[in-house]
């Protein structure tokens, strides 16, 4: 049976998402990450392409080019990551979100009333538990 959780911890549930949301580790990360990527492509001579055709230079050893293209790398993909863990949203992945109603504790995606069929109120999956 779906029990709502008590007030404590849907508060904690709250404070620890939005110390998430506060949280420079993951821009961080995916900076780093696709910095690391492109300043990799940049070095073993990829210099972009289109509709199959891609063009590769002869590697040109590591200099201040390579280096700015990894800033730009992490600059981007930062300010992505950023952006969505800011909106709430999450990057790189399709999570959709879904509400249990107070009322029958049915499941349904994200309605704009925020009211089930039975008439009661939706309320985040995360403030439920399953308790036998």
């Amino acid at each position: 049976m779906w029990i709502r959780k008590p007030d404590t911890e849907i508060k904690n549930l709250l404070d620890q998402k939005k110390a998430q949301q506060k949280s420079l580790k993951r821009p961080i990360i995916f900076g780093s990450v696709f910095g690391l990527l492109f300043m990799t492509a940049a070095y073993f001579g990829f210099r972009g392409g289109t509709r199959g055709f891609y063009s590769f230079t002869h590697q040109s050893g590591f200099n201040s080019r390579i280096l700015m293209t990894g800033a730009f790398g992490f600059v981007l993909f930062f300010g992505l990551a950023f952006y969505h863990q800011k909106k709430g949203s999450k990057f790189l992945s399709a999570e959709d979100e879904y509400f249990r109603c107070d009322a029958c504790t049915e499941l349904s995606p994200v309605n704009p009333a925020n009211t089930c069929r039975c008439g009661g109120r939706l309320e985040p999956a995360d403030y439920y538990t399953w308790e036998e």
